[in-house]
């Protein structure tokens, strides 16, 4: 599914059975929003990421890895900052 906007722009999603990514751009600003949302013990949401950044090109991304589902907010957010290393910023657009 997806939708274009008027004059540009596109927001789209692919929707799996056990997964959903979704793209939003805003090419005036030159950027691009996905959110790779995968369960599951044979998913690859990185592998997913990286391939993303080569196939739009981009110059530089972040990738922000979360755990969902698992956690109360509270917990998770503890979680996010013990993992400050899952925070990835890169300007050759590769980790």
């Amino acid at each position: 599914m997806s939708y274009e906007f008027s004059p540009y722009g596109v927001t789209a999603l692919v929707l799996l059975a056990e997964s959903h990514i979704s793209i939003h751009t805003w090419p005036e600003n030159g950027y691009l929003a996905v959110d790779v949302f995968t369960c599951g013990e044979h998913t690859e949401p990185e592998q997913a990421c990286h391939y993303l950044v080569e196939a739009f090109q981009a110059c530089s991304h972040v990738l922000l890895k979360l755990p969902r589902g698992r956690f109360t907010g509270q917990i998770q957010q503890l979680e996010v900052q013990r993992n400050q290393e899952n925070l990835l910023v890169t300007a050759s657009g590769h980790s």
